[in-house]
C-alpha cells in the first residue's frame, strides 16, 4: 500500500496536524452545505466539492496524514448521507466508498498529468489537471454511482448519469484548485492589488451581487455576474479570488435549492432543466474566474522570465564590452611592447657596433681587441641583467657600482658610499660601461694594479643633479695618456650624454674622476655604504 500511495503522494517533511484538521473542517462544512442542495430520490447533489478537497489533501499531505484525512472524510460523508441526506445505509456506504475512490483516483491522475509542482495557475497544467485528472475520475465514478442509484432507487440511468458526473466534475474543479491554492497561499500570492481595502471591496461586491441576483424570484440578471467576476480575477491574486468564487457558488446553490434566482429548483423529488442549467452556470462562473487568473499568472511568469533574460543579456553585453576593451588594451600593449623591443634592439646593436668599432680601432693586436671587446660586452650584459630584473624600469646606482667592482672586492680596498639613487635605463647602461672602463684602467695602470691600492666611490644628490667622485689612492702616479682611447672618450662623453659634465684628473696619488649628471626624478631612500 505504501508503494502505491507514493505514486501520487510525495513523502515530505512533517507538515503538522493543523493542515490535516483544516482539510477535515473544510470537508465537513462543504458536506453540510452540499447535502442541502440534493434533489431526487437518489439525493443527487447540484455540486459536490468534497471529493476535490479530499484529493487536494491527499496530494499535499504526507501519506499517513492523508490516510487519516481519508478516514475522517469517509466518516463525515457517511454520517451526513445517513442523517442529513436521509439515504439508506447500504447506498450511503456505497456512495461513501465511491467518493473515496474518486478522490484517490483524481489525486493519482492529477499528480501524473500536473507534475510535481501542481501549479494550478498555469493554464496548460490547469487544463491537464481538470480535463485529464478531474474529468476522467468524475466520469468513471459518476458512471458507477449512477448505476448504483439507478438500481437502488429505480431511476433512469441516462437521467441520473449526466447530473451525477456533472456535479462531481464541477465540485472537483472548484474544490481541488481552491484547496491547493489556499494551502500554499504564499506561493500563489502574486499579481493583483495589494491594497487590503480594495480586496475587501471586490470580494464584498462579488458576494453582494450574487446574493442580489439569486435572492430575486426568477431573476433575469444572472449574466451581470460574469463581468464583475472577470474584473475581480484580474485585480485579486488567486488566494483571495478562489474563496470569493466558492462563496458565490455556495450562495447560488443555496438560493437555487430554496427555489429562488434564475435557476430555481422547485421540486426536490425530481431533477429538471433548472438542475442542469445551474450546473452550467456554476461551471461558467468558475471558468470566468480561473481563466483570467491563469492568464494573469502567465503574464507574471513571462514578465519574470523577460526580466531574467534582460538581466542575463545586460550581463553578457557588459562582459562582452569588458572583453573587447581588454582585448583592445592587450593589442595596444602588445604593439607598444613590440615597438619598445625594436627600439631597444636597435639601440643595443648600435652600442655594440660602436664599442666594437672603437675597440678594434684603438687595440694594438687582435687578441687584445678580442679580450677588451669581450670585457666591454660583458659589462654591458651585466647592466642588461640588472635592468631585466627591474623590468627595464630603471636600476639603483649602487647595484651598477657593485656589479662593476665585484671582482675586486676584498681586503677593504673598495669604499662605496652615497644615497640610493634610481637611474633610468639609459643612465644605467652609461654608468655601467663607465665604471667598467675605470675598473679596467685601475686594474692595469692604477690603484688595483698594486697590493696597497684603494678606490673610493662617493656620490651625493642635490635636487636632480648627481655628483659622483672616483678617487684612487695608494697606487702608481697617474699619467695622462698621449692620445685619448675609447674608454677616456666614453667617460668624458658621459657627462654630455646625461646633460652634465665629466672631468679626469691625473695626480701623483692616482686617478680622480668627477662626474656631474642631471638625472630623471629619483627617490632617495637613505645612505648606501659598502666598505669592501
Amino acid at each position: 500500500m505504501t508503494h502505491s500511495l507514493r505514486l501520487f503522494v510525495r513523502p515530505r517533511s512533517d507538515r503538522g496536524w493543523r493542515m490535516t484538521a483544516g482539510f477535515a473542517l473544510a470537508y465537513l462544512v462543504v458536506a453540510l452545505f452540499a447535502y442541502q442542495w440534493t434533489v431526487g430520490a437518489s439525493s443527487l447533489a447540484i455540486i459536490w466539492p468534497c471529493n476535490g478537497i479530499l484529493a487536494a489533501g491527499i496530494l499535499l499531505l504526507p501519506w499517513r496524514k492523508a490516510l487519516v484525512l481519508a478516514a475522517v472524510g469517509a466518516g463525515l460523508d457517511l454520517l451526513s448521507s445517513l442523517y442529513i441526506g436521509k439515504t439508506p445505509a447500504q447506498p450511503a456506504a456505497l456512495y461513501t466508498l465511491l467518493d473515496l475512490c474518486e478522490a484517490f483516483l483524481a489525486a493519482f491522475l492529477m499528480r501524473r498529468v500536473g507534475g510535481a509542482a501542481l501549479n494550478v495557475t498555469d493554464l496548460r497544467r490547469l487544463g491537464a489537471i481538470v480535463f485529464l485528472g478531474a474529468l476522467p475520475a468524475a466520469l468513471a465514478i459518476g458512471t458507477l454511482g449512477s448505476a448504483v442509484a439507478a438500481l437502488t432507487f429505480h431511476d433512469r440511468f441516462r437521467t441520473i448519469w449526466p447530473q451525477w458526473a456533472g456535479g462531481d466534475f464541477l465540485g472537483m474543479v472548484i474544490g481541488a484548485p481552491t484547496s491547493l491554492i489556499i494551502a500554499r497561499m504564499r506561493r500563489f500570492d502574486f499579481g493583483g492589488t495589494t491594497n487590503p481595502f480594495e480586496r475587501a471591496l471586490l470580494l464584498a461586491l462579488l458576494v453582494a451581487l450574487t446574493a442580489l441576483v439569486f435572492a430575486e424570484q426568477k431573476s433575469p440578471f444572472d449574466l451581470i455576474v460574469f463581468p464583475l467576476v472577470v474584473l475581480a480575477a484580474f485585480r485579486l491574486s488567486p488566494p483571495y479570488m478562489m474563496p470569493g468564487v466558492v462563496a458565490m457558488t455556495i450562495l447560488a446553490a443555496t438560493f437555487s435549492a430554496a427555489g429562488r434566482g434564475p435557476f430555481p429548483i422547485l421540486d426536490h423529488k425530481a431533477t429538471g432543466t433548472s438542475f442542469l442549467a445551474l450546473q452550467f452556470f456554476l461551471a461558467a462562473l468558475v471558468a470566468s474566474a480561473v481563466v483570467p487568473m491563469a492568464a494573469l499568472a502567465e503574464r507574471e511568469r513571462n514578465q519574470r522570465r523577460l526580466t531574467r533574460a534582460l538581466d542575463v543579456a545586460r550581463r553578457a553585453k557588459h562582459a562582452a564590452e569588458q572583453s573587447a576593451a581588454q582585448m583592445r588594451q592587450v593589442v595596444k600593449l602588445q604593439r607598444l611592447m613590440v615597438n619598445e623591443l625594436n627600439h631597444r634592439v636597435k639601440n643595443t646593436l648600435a652600442s655594440v657596433q660602436s664599442i666594437a668599432s672603437q675597440t678594434l680601432r684603438t687595440s694594438g693586436s687582435m687578441p687584445d681587441a678580442r679580450q677588451t671587446l669581450n670585457a666591454r660586452l660583458a659589462a654591458m650584459a651585466g647592466a642588461h641583467d640588472i635592468l631585466t630584473r627591474e623590468s627595464w624600469e630603471g636600476a639603483n646606482l649602487i647595484d651598477i657600482v657593485e656589479t662593476a667592482l665585484g671582482p675586486y672586492v676584498g681586503g677593504g680596498r673598495i669604499d662605496i658610499s652615497g644615497p640610493t639613487v634610481r637611474l633610468s635605463p639609459k643612465a644605467a647602461l652609461a654608468f655601467s660601461l663607465t665604471f667598467h672602463e675605470l675598473c679596467t684602467n685601475a686594474a692595469k695602470y692604477g690603484a688595483l694594479s698594486v697590493t696597497d691600492g684603494k678606490i673610493e666611490v662617493h656620490w651625493t644628490l642635490r635636487g636632480r643633479t648627481l655628483h659622483l667622485e672616483w678617487v684612487e689612492k695608494g697606487g702608481p702616479p697617474a699619467r695622462e695618456p698621449a692620445h685619448k682611447g675609447f674608454g677616456t672618450r666614453m667617460i668624458l662623453g658621459l657627462g654630455r650624454e646625461l646633460s652634465g659634465m665629466a672631468n679626469m684628473a691625473f695626480t701623483e696619488a692616482g686617478l680622480q674622476c668627477m662626474i656631474r649628471a642631471s638625472i630623471e626624478p629619483a627617490q632617495v631612500f637613505g645612505e648606501s655604504t659598502v666598505d669592501a
